[in-house]
């Protein structure tokens, strides 16, 4: 989030609702990249949902700088949280302990380390 907020100053982005869907959808379609996605009769890969979205948002006229720093800012949290720790043995971003506890408790289950 405040990578987002940095660059939505930067950018003169008051509100970053649709960016930060971008985020979630591009570390989703990162995760499962290859479960099949259906986007008007189009079958394809997850891992193409987020450009497909700003292709078809380009096509109709919108601008696509929202979606576009969306996915710039979901590209280096998934590299952070996911790419980094196995390659390097950096882990820069992780969940607080008692985040993990709450999710524990509230579920019954227990949550595995990364």
């Amino acid at each position: 989030m405040t990578t987002l907020h940095a660059v939505g100053f930067l950018f003169d982005m008051p509100v970053l609702s649709e960016p930060l869907l971008y985020v979630i959808m591009y570390t989703w379609s990162r995760k499962d990249p290859d479960s099949i996605s259906n986007m008007f009769g189009f079958k394809f890969k997850s891992l193409y949902l987020p450009w497909a979205f700003v292709t078809i948002r380009a096509i109709m006229g919108g601008s696509v700088s929202g979606p576009t720093v969306g996915i710039a800012v979901g590209y280096l949290y998934y590299f952070m949280v996911e790419v980094l720790p196995v390659t390097h043995g950096y882990n820069l971003i992780s969940t607080p302990q008692f985040c993990v506890d709450i999710i524990s408790y509230v579920t019954g289950r227990s949550q595995r380390a990364r």
